[in-house]
C-alpha cells in the first residue's frame, strides 16, 4: 500500500473514531443503550452499534462526515474492499445514522436499496450499459466506483442526499 493511501486510510479512520464517540454519547444523552459491534461483525456484517430503547434494537452503521458528505453526497458500498456484499446489501444491518453537521439522521438500510437501483439503472441507460469508473474525479452521481488500482476490489456509489432525505425517520441532535 503506498503512503498516500495510508494517510488517507488513517485520516479518514480517526475521523471515524471521533463520530463514533459522539455518536455513543449522542444515543447515551438520548436513553438509548448501546453495544458496539466486534470487529467480526464490523467487517462482515457491516455494523458498528446495537442500540436500544424502549425495546426496539437496532444494528447501526454510523457514516462520518467526509468530502462527500460536505458535497450534499455520500458513499454507499455496493460491494467492500475485498470485493464481498457491501453494506447496502448486508442483512444484519438495519439502519445506516449519517453525521451532518448538527445531527445524526437514521436512514433503513432496505429503504435506500431501491432508491439506489433506480439510480444504477438510469445511468447504466445513460452510459449505455454497466460501466465501473477507476477514476473519481467528475465522477457523476450513482456511477460504479473502484478502486481496483489501489488494491481494492469495491464498488461505491455517490448518493445525493436531496435524493434519500425523505428515508430520514429519526434524527438525533448534537
Amino acid at each position: 500500500m503506498n503512503e498516500s493511501l495510508r494517510n488517507k486510510i488513517d485520516k479518514d479512520t480517526e475521523k471515524a473514531d471521533e463520530s463514533e464517540l459522539l455518536f455513543c454519547q449522542l444515543v447515551d444523552r438520548d436513553g438509548y443503550t448501546y453495544l458496539k459491534a466486534t470487529n467480526e461483525q464490523n467487517w462482515n456484517e457491516h455494523w458498528d452499534y446495537t442500540i436500544c430503547k424502549g425495546g426496539i434494537v437496532e444494528r447501526i452503521d454510523v457514516k462520518s462526515k467526509k468530502e462527500a458528505t460536505e458535497n450534499g453526497r455520500t458513499w454507499v458500498e455496493l460491494q467492500n474492499v475485498r470485493g464481498e456484499t457491501g453494506w447496502l446489501y448486508s442483512k444484519k444491518l438495519d439502519a445506516i445514522a449519517f453525521e451532518k453537521e448538527d445531527k445524526f439522521d437514521f436512514i433503513k438500510r432496505v429503504d435506500l436499496i431501491p432508491i439506489v437501483e433506480e439510480g444504477l439503472r438510469k445511468s447504466d441507460i445513460e452510459d449505455e450499459g454497466f460501466t465501473i469508473y477507476y477514476e473519481k474525479n467528475g465522477l457523476k452521481d450513482y456511477r460504479r466506483y473502484c478502486r481496483k488500482n489501489w488494491g481494492r476490489d469495491d464498488r461505491v456509489i455517490k448518493v445525493p442526499f436531496a435524493d434519500i432525505d425523505h428515508l430520514i425517520y429519526k434524527t438525533i441532535y448534537k
